[in-house]
């Protein structure tokens, strides 16, 4: 039974380094172009270390066992401001922020969290459409808090399986042309939790209108 055991453990570590190959393949072809650039794209080159950067953080969390919370107060707007800017890519996405307060929670955390999101909600996007991102002050079991939206117009990947989303090495069956590996939302709602959150799936729409994937993230102050 050990010896079974070890196998999969095995097996199951084979299939991860595997699969974080594949994803920092691209980002490290973009890197390895340019530097051979004499006029290189600084902004896609800063894209480029910054998705190998985001990618190594999520191994170190998934493989690093109990996660660390750093708190400190900051204001959530600027953090996803800095995030869109950084991707270089705000016409895709439409922000709803009232005047809010500050949130005191692990910024780092909180910003791997959204980065994910955000990205999830942008690659799998109708064409043309654009995302969702909004914040409200909220209460969750007579906590106060702060609930975030993000949500998208599914495009042509469809709906995610609900029972397996948060599920590590998930991936929706029609999303083969998107790289990925299955980490994304399994590392979230891991992130969301530690913070002390929650994290919910749903989608809206039917027959006739448009289907939107909302993903919300609910917390505390």
């Amino acid at each position: 039974m050990q010896l079974q055991t070890e196998v999969e453990r095995r097996i199951e570590k084979e299939r991860f380094i595997s699969m974080l190959t594949h994803e920092l393949r691209n980002p490290l072809s973009v890197i390895q172009l340019l530097s051979g650039n004499e006029h290189p794209n600084a902004a896609s080159l800063r894209r480029a270390a910054l998705d190998m950067a985001h990618v190594i953080a999520r191994v170190e969390q998934s493989e690093g066992g109990r996660l660390t919370v750093d708190k400190s107060l900051f204001d959530v707007a600027e953090l996803i401001n800095e995030i869109l800017e950084e991707r270089g890519d705000t016409r895709h996405v439409s922000l709803d922020f009232p005047v809010l307060p500050q949130l005191r929670t692990d910024r780092l955390l909180l910003r791997h969290t959204f980065e994910n999101l955000i990205d999830n909600a942008i690659k799998y996007r109708a064409s043309g459409s654009v995302v969702r991102v909004a914040m409200r002050p909220s209460h969750y079991k007579d906590a106060q808090g702060m609930t975030f939206t993000v949500a998208n117009e599914l495009g042509a990947a469809g709906e995610p399986d609900p029972e397996r989303l948060f599920t590590k090495y998930y991936r929706n069956s029609r999303a083969g042309r998107h790289p990925g590996s299955g980490l994304g939302m399994f590392l979230v709602a891991g992130w969301v939790h530690a913070l002390g959150g929650t994290i919910t799936y749903s989608k809206t729409g039917g027959v006739g209108a448009s289907r939107e994937a909302n993903f919300t993230v609910w917390l505390p102050m």
